[in-house]
């Protein structure tokens, strides 16, 4: 038998035609497939559904492609990048070069939930330093299943030694900078301001932004270095002389007899370079305060706390620091200027509320130099402050027994005497009637 003929054996072989019985009836040309003919047309429909199945998994895949192709970028202010939390934005200036706006470093803290091990102590650790802590806020940021979440924006250094003596695993500290505005709300509608992550939100602040900064921001290509500063027209003098006039305005339309009074803060290197201008440059002007975290901008000063000692700022003899307070010289110039033209000298704010001693430390500082009182801005300072400049019976009393003292004195025609074993004269007499002052214009 030929090869040839043994092919076509097996071909016939594999498709046989046979004669089937069904109910007595005979069938003849009944068919019956091979094995191997239905496993490949079983094998061909697996392809088959293979191929539609890919095809269908493939189009999905590329209509979401296209889809997140034409969205608008989504942007999300928690997770920037560290370059574009440090971007600097140019200062802003008045015509005669004082500033408006500009930047100081500080610090924000954040925290990587899927590094917390425990969510509850670490909440309760950072509470001992964060006392207005927000627990039940916090803990739900902690305990999330997202891997950034911000805790506190512009932390003090203070508040972050502090933070990183707990060594709470997953808790950071990202630096970024902050928007201060040393002429306050004077030519706010002019400057605009800036959002928590400072980005121009309004007037020339977003006009700066739209000028092309918040394109480069986006593309990454901003860094610290510092701008060049942006100059207006506008005149900071004109502007305050100008909310002069706006006030005596409205007391005449409104027919008031008691005239509005006006507070001053010092907040640049200008303000207390003309603070005797300053002091006399209103009638209207009843007091005067040192606002301490502009003011230190302005100088350029090495720190992001408001008010009291810092860190670095000390003396060193036989290996012992000691602080000093870098304040001093700028709130005797606003006691003096103020002592000058008639108005009350006030002591600004101490940004860290929970640190109670510090507070009262620069208090009595800001008492004995001459201050009247201070700014207030946590409930529990108040308490405080009272305590502190409002002078003590004891201290009254003493005032009280040095003044008859020397009517005695002059009496007997005699222009000092001793009292309590230590000299009193003309100016005691000065010193116990500021005390005895103070203490009837508190008690009304």
């Amino acid at each position: 038998m030929t090869f040839l003929s043994r092919i076509m054996l097996l071909k016939s072989q594999a498709h046989f035609s046979t004669d089937v019985q069904r109910g007595g009836a005979v069938v003849h040309g009944a068919t019956f497939k091979g094995t191997g003919k239905r496993k490949s047309e079983m094998a061909k429909t697996r392809v088959g559904l293979m191929i539609a199945t890919f095809c269908v998994a493939y189009a999905v895949i590329g209509g979401r492609l296209v889809q997140y192709g034409h969205a608008q970028p989504e942007t999300v202010s928690s997770i920037l990048p560290a370059d574009r939390l440090m971007a600097s934005r140019p200062d802003i200036l008045d015509r005669n070069g004082e500033v408006l706006a500009t930047d100081i470093r500080t610090v924000s803290l954040f925290a990587e939930p899927h590094k917390i091990v425990d969510a509850d102590e670490a909440v309760e650790r950072l509470a001992t330093v964060l006392k207005d802590l927000d627990v039940r806020d916090t803990y739900r940021k902690l305990s999330s299943n997202s891997r950034f979440q911000w805790l506190r924006r512009q932390l003090t250094p203070k508040q972050q030694s502090q933070i990183l003596a707990l060594g709470i695993p997953g808790i950071g500290f990202r630096p970024e900078k902050r928007r201060f505005y040393p002429g306050g709300a004077t030519a706010s509608h002019i400057v605009g301001y800036v959002n928590i992550d400072n980005r121009g939100m309004a007037g020339m602040e977003r006009y700066i932004d739209n000028q092309g900064m918040a394109d480069l921001r986006a593309l990454g290509m901003t860094s610290d270095t510092p701008l060049e500063p942006v100059q207006l027209s506008v005149d900071i003098r004109v502007q305050n002389i100008l909310r002069d006039a706006l006030v005596t305005a409205v007391e005449r339309a409104m027919g008031r007899k008691k005239p509005i009074g006006f507070e001053v803060i010092i907040e640049s290197a200008a303000g207390i370079s003309h603070v005797e201008e300053i002091a006399k440059g209103s009638p209207r002007l009843q007091a005067m305060s040192l606002g301490a975290a502009d003011f230190a901008a302005s100088m350029g000063m090495q720190t992001t706390g408001i008010g009291g000692t810092q860190e670095n700022y000390y003396m060193l003899r036989e290996g012992a620091k000691s602080w000093s307070d870098p304040w001093h010289w700028a709130q005797a110039a606003i006691v003096a200027a103020c002592r000058t033209h008639g108005i009350l000298p006030v002591d600004g704010p101490f940004g860290d509320f929970s640190d109670d001693e510090g507070f009262r430390a620069q208090a009595l500082r800001s008492a004995t130099l001459g201050m009247v009182g201070k700014w207030a801005i946590h409930p529990k300072q108040v308490t405080l402050a009272n305590e502190i400049f409002t002078p003590s019976d004891a201290a009254v009393a003493e005032a009280r027994e040095i003044l008859a003292a020397m009517d005695a004195a002059k009496a007997r025609g005699e222009g000092a005497t001793v009292y309590k074993g230590r000299l009193v004269d003309i100016a005691s007499i000065k010193q116990a009637e500021v005390i005895v002052r103070q203490a009837e214009l508190i008690a009304g």
